[in-house]
């Protein structure tokens, strides 16, 4: 590591490492701007078949139920979240494991049975596309 540390010190300039120094902070705040966690969401779109069926506010705690194209898909909303609860209609599940969606933007869907679910508030991030 002390070979490293004499070989930056010979091959730049204390300027040269004052501008490195501000391209990594600069790299790290775009960062984590970008991607570190959007708004709270006030509340959550249920959408089945293509069509909003529900909006839900993420402050009261409740459970839902929404009806597909497999069966019945369960929704728990409580602390400021959303998220698929067991029984699933879909064979592998893994709308259960898409976990608490609190921000805006977070989706999770159980795609067998068409349903989704999305966070909004007042303020909607520009995604092109989700991949899950």
């Amino acid at each position: 590591m002390k070979a490293w540390l004499r070989f930056l010190r010979r091959a730049t300039t204390p300027w040269d490492r004052t501008v490195l120094a501000l391209v990594w902070v600069g790299a790290i705040t775009g960062t984590v701007a970008a991607y570190g966690g959007g708004a709270p969401g006030a509340r959550a779109e249920i959408v089945a078949g293509g069509e909003v069926v529900e909006t839900v506010s993420l402050g009261e705690e409740r459970e839902l139920t929404v009806e597909g194209p497999l069966g019945t898909s369960h929704l728990r909303v409580r602390d400021g979240g959303i998220r698929f609860v067991p029984p699933s209609p879909a064979p592998r599940k893994i709308d259960l494991r898409a976990g608490w969606q609190r921000r805006v933007g977070d989706t999770a869907a159980c795609v067998p049975n068409e349903v989704l679910v999305r966070v909004v508030g007042n303020r909607e991030r520009p995604w092109d596309a989700i991949n899950y």
